[in-house]
């Protein structure tokens, strides 16, 4: 298979004028289909861009293709193998970190952090944004950032910017640390915060340090 099919695909919604509803009352409901019979295949290889005013069925499209919906009928069919991801445009991606790892967020189906931090590379220098990808901490100060969040490698290459970030009113986190070795190395150089698969691990270390 060379493309993601999708094949007279339909999908609705529907929204109730309550969250409340009396004993013996009926809610009135409105649904609207966003997508009706659309057939579509985006071919391997390529860049596809989806255009349309608010409200056509981006997004429900790409939750879709995400596995994040179901459409109500129709099919959808991926190339063996194939697994798709969606990043989000809401709010709630990470504001004040940078542009790879943002990208990164989405590239996790069956990869560690490092593995999709490398993946997320090839994407940024897809769209040209490697500029971006990892700032100093005056560059995203310039920029109006509130901190600064990288991969460890690249703080223990840049260890004077956690005392640049500082200075600059910036918080540090870095990511992802699981050693007790590189634990201790993080926090003698004085980050604020750590990400970390080994919570336990850093919450004992933490109280060791402060005595308790």
């Amino acid at each position: 298979m060379d493309a993601v099919a999708l094949q007279h695909v339909k999908k609705s919604y529907t929204s109730y004028s309550s969250e409340i509803v009396i004993t013996g009352q009926t809610r009135q409901s409105r649904t609207r289909q966003v997508l009706r019979d659309l057939s579509v295949r985006f071919p391997i290889g390529q860049l596809t861009v989806i255009v349309g005013r608010s409200g056509c069925g981006k997004s429900t499209l790409l939750k879709l293709l995400a596995g994040k919906e179901q459409p109500d009928a129709g099919q959808i069919d991926m190339p063996q193998g194939w697994h798709s991801a969606l990043l989000s445009p809401d709010p709630y991606v990470i504001t004040w970190t940078n542009v790879q790892r943002n990208v990164a967020m989405a590239c996790g189906v069956g990869k560690t952090p490092e593995e999709r931090y490398e993946k997320a590379a090839d994407f940024v220098r897809l769209v040209g944004l490697q500029d971006y990808a990892d700032l100093t901490p005056a560059e995203l100060k310039e920029r109006g950032y509130a901190g600064m969040d990288y991969r460890n490698t690249i703080l223990k290459a840049n260890e004077h910017w956690v005392a640049e970030a500082h200075a600059l009113g910036l918080e540090v986190n870095v990511w992802t640390v699981n050693t007790r070795e590189e634990m201790e190395y993080f926090l003698n150089l004085g980050v604020d915060y750590i990400t970390t698969d080994e919570p336990e691990l850093l919450q004992a270390l933490i109280r060791e340090r402060s005595g308790k």
